[in-house]
């Protein structure tokens, strides 16, 4: 659980104002560029500088408002297989055609 504290006073500071352009408020997953990189639990953004990074925070944000399921889909890592050892899955089968034999015989 993250706890934040209240933001230091910004007087004298330059505030960050940064809107996307037009053109890149449609922006999905697969428009991103290639300096943002999304994987199984990774996001991974590479910058020239603190605005570089900042621009590109603002176009992932944008690409989840637009096209969540994809992004949910590259970040959410796979959801695990179980194993099956065959000798169970035979087993289960042999079982089933059993009860089903059995079932068969008492149908008038």
């Amino acid at each position: 659980h993250l706890v934040a504290e209240p933001p230091p006073s910004r007087k004298g500071q330059r505030a960050l104002k940064h809107s996307l352009p037009r053109d890149l408020r449609s922006v999905m997953a697969r428009d991103l560029p290639s300096n943002i990189q999304l994987g199984a639990g990774t996001l991974l953004i590479r910058g020239g500088d603190a605005m570089d990074i900042v621009r590109s925070l603002h176009l992932i944000a944008q690409a989840f408002q637009n096209d969540l399921d994809t992004m949910q889909s590259l970040l959410d890592p796979p959801v695990p297989q179980p194993h099956v050892d065959d000798e169970e899955i035979r087993s289960m089968f042999e079982r089933l055609r059993a009860d089903e034999a059995a079932h068969a015989e008492t149908i008038p």
